[in-house]
């Protein structure tokens, strides 16, 4: 748990350059599966049937709502994995100060506690 701030920096840029990886990794088959969803849906719900034609105004909404609730779903859930991730960091620090406050409580002097850490 003894963690140096050069460790420390650089678990953070492994953290965030593991982030940016995800979140690249799941913007493009996100992005087909939307599409794809909207395409079905014209292609099978909307008149005229088995054809790409959106003839009434409505439709075109119909066919973008899903793309975007499934963006804002996207994004939620994107956000709810980065405090995840804080959390886990958070709770380390906080066993850490835990920790040395521990052994100021049962140290006998300071160079004891300074020692240990």
């Amino acid at each position: 748990m003894n963690s140096t701030p050069a460790e420390l920096a650089a678990s953070s840029a492994r953290t965030v350059r593991d982030r940016t990886a995800l979140a690249a990794g799941l913007a493009a088959p996100l992005l087909v599966v939307l599409v794809s969803a909207a395409a079905r849906f014209d292609f099978l719900l909307n008149r005229p049937h088995e054809t790409f034609d959106i003839s009434a105004g409505g439709d075109v909404g119909t066919a973008v709502l899903p793309l975007a609730v499934g963006l804002i779903v996207a994004q939620l859930a994107a956000h709810a994995r980065r405090l995840e991730v804080v959390t886990v960091t958070d709770a380390g620090y906080l066993a850490r100060i835990h920790s040395t406050a521990d052994r100021v409580h049962s140290a006998r002097s300071a160079d004891t506690v300074v020692a240990a850490c």
